[in-house]
């Protein structure tokens, strides 16, 4: 059976370690610099650890702690599980969302909460010590879709969101140059505030030129550098762009609001996550021909889990399909 790449992982703070979904086994942790995957086991009752991230000291995951199924046409029940590495002990907590399912879980940088996507595409705070949710975002100020929130001070988040509820904040896109509410814009939440649109400059740029807007833009400490998946830069691949031929992409980073591109592959890329001290990102990359692309469709084009050092350019091949998966079936 052909493995596919999963559809999300994370970095630890330092970039060394790749976060990823045992299933059954846990949370995975691959170490792509030697090859080698270790698992840290769930509770019983548990058999997976999705949307998995660290902590900024590196000490903790914190995830989406799925539980097992008991019933074929009963969907199991979700909890936030947060992962003490030193002792590989899981801490479970029920969260609030009103449909039981939630997603993308990220500590504060004071580590005492947690912040996630819950029902209705809004944004919860999870407090450790009351055990307590809040929602930052009321029901009017939603969005269709929130991707990538992560936070950038002790009391602000960044994220992408599609189709705001918010009637101004929709009409302040249009004046953008969106022919579309649900396009992929980046915003600002300050904690007790509304979502402001960041980045105008960035985002006007998007909106009006061939090159558009990215869907996911993780941010590492302090909002320094957010690395994101575009269309690459090259003439060639305007050309491929606005021929109708197939898209070539390549990672970029912005950094004081300046972007720049830092690989030169021309290839399908989908996903992408950096790390907290911002050195590193990694995304998945298509490994065969780009005619592939568009015969196979995007649920079916092969993906491996590529790195690059954002200082230096230098991109490595994990081979993080093969290593891990034919050494599960051996």
């Amino acid at each position: 059976m052909t493995q596919n790449l999963p559809h999300h992982f994370a970095l630890s703070p330092d970039g060394r370690t790749i976060v990823v979904n045992g299933g059954a086994k846990g949370a995975g942790l691959y170490d792509w610099r030697t090859g080698q995957m270790r698992y840290v086991p769930l509770p019983a009752g548990f058999d997976g650890f999705g949307w998995g991230s660290c902590s900024p000291d590196g000490k903790n995951l914190v995830g989406v702690a799925g539980m097992a199924r008991q019933h074929p046409q009963v969907t199991p029940g979700m909890q936030l599980g947060i992962i003490d590495l030193a002792t590989q002990k899981t801490v479970t907590f029920s969260v609030y969302s009103s449909t039981g399912v939630f997603r993308s879980p990220v500590f504060r940088p004071d580590g005492r909460a947690v912040l996630y996507v819950g029902s209705g595409e809004t944004l919860f705070l999870f407090d450790l010590k009351t055990r307590n949710s809040r929602a930052l975002l009321s029901a009017e100020d939603g969005f269709y879709s929130i991707d990538t929130p992560s936070f950038i001070s002790a009391d602000t988040v960044f994220f992408v969101g599609s189709g705001p509820r918010n009637p101004e904040l929709r009409e302040a896109v249009r004046k953008l140059g969106a022919t579309s509410p649900s396009v992929s814009i980046p915003y600002v939440l300050r904690v007790g505030s509304r979502p402001e649109i960041a980045h105008l400059d960035f985002v006007k740029r998007g909106l009006s030129n061939w090159v558009g807007l990215p869907l996911l833009m993780p941010a590492s400490r302090n909002g320094e550098r957010i690395a994101f998946i575009g269309l690459s830069g090259s003439e060639s691949a305007r050309k491929a762009h606005l021929s109708g031929g197939v898209h070539r992409y390549d990672l970029f980073v912005m950094e004081h609001g300046h972007v720049r591109q830092v690989t030169r592959l021309e290839n399908y890329m989908a996903y992408c996550a950096i790390s907290d001290d911002g050195s590193t990102a990694a995304f998945g990359l298509h490994t065969g021909p780009l005619s592939d692309v568009r015969s196979l469709g995007r649920g079916r084009i092969p993906l491996e889990l590529t790195i690059v050092d954002l200082n230096t350019g230098q991109v490595t091949h994990t081979d993080f399909l093969r290593r891990v998966y034919s050494a599960a079936s051996n």
